[in-house]
């Protein structure tokens, strides 16, 4: 996971859901991976209950997610992309499930920090 910079998992619907993805992201305990690119099109198992964890690990450094025809993303998806800070390229195709909630969350971007 350490010097892991791009994961491109397209068109691997039987393999690719969301436990890999929290398998993935339960194996990068304790570690950053420096993920820059992920391609996760296609993948017709993926929602929100998986990508969003992962999204969650790679929010400091990811530039460039394609999650086209992952239909299953919904408004929590949207949430989990206001704290990516670093994208600079989404490419989301036939996300139905995704409505005005989750994108006015990922428009207004992270919540504000609370100082302790």
């Amino acid at each position: 996971c350490a010097y892991l910079v791009e994961l491109r998992l397209s068109h691997l619907h039987e393999c690719v859901d969301d436990d890999a993805l929290l398998g993935f992201v339960e194996a990068c305990t304790g570690t950053i991976p420096p993920l820059e690119i992920v391609d996760l099109a296609a993948n017709y198992n993926v929602s929100s209950r998986g990508l969003g964890p992962f999204l969650d690990k790679v929010k400091e450094t990811i530039k460039v997610l394609d999650v086209s025809l992952c239909n299953k993303l919904d408004d929590k998806f949207g949430e989990a992309l206001a704290n990516c800070l670093q994208l600079d390229e989404v490419v989301m195709v036939d996300s139905p499930l995704l409505g005005d909630r989750g994108l006015t969350s990922w428009a207004k971007g992270p919540p504000p920090k609370i100082d302790k």
